[in-house]
């Protein structure tokens, strides 16, 4: 264990990390590399963490709670946040300065915290500043981008994972594909994952063992973790865009039919307006402030903006999955090269 530094920027919201786990800071290094690659110094708003390992966690004395969940107890005092993790971690969020300080007993704990901080806290400035994320996986077939959209646990990363197979399909997001106000598509690709080694590696298997990490979860399993860097697949916005909403059946073939733009917007209700399945973790995204629900409120405003602005500009599909996840990518492949 080491002191360790790193600072990237995600779309103007710059990241400084001060960990006292070297470990933890070059999976984070990992998790992040696209905008690590891309070395950007321009920033707007700018937060920093910092962790440090202890064998007690303290609270302060005389604090009521304004929130309490599965994953943790929140306590506000003015312009910090206590966030409790039933006694595993302590983070303390400064509103006023965006610094975090995390007090933690396990050092994969304190991973996946900062990883979902990281993700909440500048998932909160890219809304504020109109950069909106979809709940889906991305990629670019032949020019054009298709927004794969699909429930949680619904196939969706497994399709994606099929469809990566060919290098010659650009990656745009595996879980969180960015739109502005004009409804222009933004890259966000961040770590792939499988919960199974060996299915990596049937994807990828031109990956070395030596690339591989693991993200312990506390209410998941673990994952095996690759960064977008060791990918043969560009990441690459194309000139057309695709939204395609996807449903389970018990079909031997997969089945592609065009719907109109508000069937179109039923779908982003769910996947962006209101951000079911989003990486937004409440604790660091909502403020306990009468001003930060006007922000929240004008958030939502901004989003169903953007989606009214990506729809004119998008044709909108239904695909009906068989139960073969191989059939299901290359029947999405073949269609849509063929556009």
């Amino acid at each position: 264990m080491g002191n360790s530094n790193l600072k990237f920027v995600i779309y103007d919201f710059r990241i400084q990390l001060f960990l006292d786990s070297q470990d933890v800071c070059l999976k984070i290094e990992k998790d992040f590399s696209y905008f690590i690659r891309l070395n950007n110094t321009q920033y707007t708003k700018s937060m920093s963490i910092h962790s440090e390992k202890v064998e007690t966690i303290i609270i302060p004395k005389g604090l009521k709670a304004t929130k309490q969940s599965q994953n943790s107890i929140t306590y506000d005092d003015g312009h910090f946040r206590y966030n409790d993790y039933y006694g595993h971690a302590l983070t303390v969020l400064n509103y006023k300065t965006e610094e975090v300080k995390i007090y933690y007993k396990k050092e994969n704990f304190l991973h996946e915290l900062i990883y979902l901080i990281i993700l909440s806290r500048s998932g909160k400035f890219m809304d504020q500043a109109g950069l909106h994320k979809i709940h889906a996986s991305a990629f670019t077939i032949n020019r054009r981008s298709i927004i794969f959209m699909m429930p949680s646990q619904g196939g969706k990363t497994t399709t994606l994972l099929e469809v990566l197979k060919d290098k010659n399909i650009s990656l745009i997001s595996d879980d969180t594909p960015c739109v502005d106000s004009w409804g222009e598509l933004y890259p966000f690709p961040l770590r792939i994952g499988h919960e199974n080694k060996e299915k990596l590696l049937e994807y990828f298997p031109y990956i070395s063992d030596s690339e591989f990490y693991q993200f312990e979860r506390r209410y998941f399993t673990k994952k095996y973790l690759i960064s977008t860097q060791s990918l043969k697949n560009k990441v690459k916005i194309g000139e057309k865009i695709i939204l395609l909403q996807g449903m389970r059946t018990t079909f031997e073939k997969t089945q592609i039919y065009k719907v109109n733009k508000f069937k179109g917007f039923k779908f982003l209700v769910e996947n962006m307006i209101v951000g079911v399945g989003l990486p937004m973790v409440i604790e660091y995204f909502l403020a306990n402030k009468i001003w930060d629900h006007f922000v929240n409120v004008l958030i939502l405003f901004k989003r169903v903006f953007s989606s009214i602005n990506i729809l004119r500009k998008s044709e909108i599909y239904e695909v009906y999955l068989s139960n073969n996840p191989v059939e299901v990518a290359e029947s999405i492949k073949a269609f849509f090269d063929e556009r």
